[in-house]
């Protein structure tokens, strides 16, 4: 029975981190600096200005 209750909070945290990644990167915009793409995507959005 432990082995279940186990097994059901390592799912339940995967989906929650899927989640929250999946949120990460839709609420992204091209434009600004996004934690999801890290630092890269800042320093080319600043050379093409």
């Amino acid at each position: 029975m432990k082995d279940k209750i186990k097994i059901m909070k390592e799912k339940i945290a995967l989906i929650l981190l899927f989640v929250f990644l999946i949120g990460m990167i839709a609420s992204c915009k091209s434009e600004e600096r996004c934690a999801a793409y890290g630092e890269a995507k800042k320093y080319q959005v600043e050379k093409r200005q």
